[in-house]
């Protein structure tokens, strides 16, 4: 589901016709990613649509390094880039939450009815929980320290901050690829109610005003942060560390070109 207009809806879908013809690709997946994905968007915020994308067997058949995104202009707040498949396969092998996040959506565009299922059970087989999770610290630490620097942060910067460091915390308690919503997220904060009772009231805050509002800062959720952030942090180097499967990479982009 998405909250496009039909209009809206209209405009994006002939973009993305229109770029997969220009480019000669065809899109296995194109998503909603960033703030509208997890469930916080401002109301000015723009649509961030991505997408994985599968070029002719020829492509690949080359001695030549080729460029493997492709960006359109931000045009009727359509902020729209995508990678090429076996850039996002290859990633996947780091374990990259980027891609995952991608892959596991809640709001989908269009998306091959074969792939997805496909690609996502990839993404869960390649997850190495050691990796996803200091991905996601050096996330949350890069936003801590922006509130750290402020009186008056972002509201967008505290959001960001929270939901890396609850998809941290998410890999370290259940060692999976952590669900992108952060309304599934939040729950970890269930028996903190006065922690997640100015979460929540935040996260009103957040729906209804500008991406560029500020807020004083906030000592409990300060306070969570950096504790949540230094348990995440120790527990690191504990959780599982899983080589990638470049067999099982390697199969499924063949599958893809049709020479397996």
């Amino acid at each position: 589901m998405h909250d496009l207009t039909p209009a809206l809806s209209t405009v994006l879908t002939h973009r993305l016709e229109a770029m997969a013809a220009e480019h000669q690709i065809q899109i296995l997946l194109a998503v909603e990613s960033g703030s509208r994905a997890w469930g916080f968007a401002s109301p000015d915020s723009d649509y961030d649509v991505r997408f994985l994308y599968l070029k002719p067997l020829h492509w690949y058949l080359s001695v030549q390094e080729k460029y493997d995104t492709i960006e359109l202009p931000l045009r009727e707040d359509f902020d729209i880039s995508g990678w090429d498949i076996r850039k996002g396969l290859y990633l996947l092998s780091k374990s990259n939450p980027v891609v995952c996040e991608w892959l596991f959506s809640p709001i989908v565009y269009t998306a091959d009815p074969t792939w997805l299922p496909i690609l996502r059970d990839v993404a869960q087989q390649s997850f190495s929980p050691r990796a996803g999770l200091h991905h996601y610290l050096g996330m949350a630490y890069s936003y801590w320290k922006q509130i750290q620097a402020e009186t008056h942060p972002r509201i967008k910067t505290y959001f960001y901050a929270l939901r890396a460091t609850l998809a941290a915390t998410w890999i370290a308690l259940y060692k999976e690829i952590p669900p992108v919503p952060f309304q599934q997220l939040v729950t970890l904060l269930e028996t903190e109610t006065d922690l997640l009772s100015q979460v929540l009231t935040l996260f009103e805050h957040k729906q209804e005003n500008s991406k560029k509002a500020t807020i004083e800062r906030l000592d409990p959720l300060d306070g969570y942060l950096h504790n949540a952030l230094e348990t995440a942090e120790a527990l690191a180097n504990t959780v599982p560390k899983q080589f990638p499967d470049y067999a099982l990479l390697d199969a499924t982009f063949a599958r893809l070109l049709k020479i397996s």
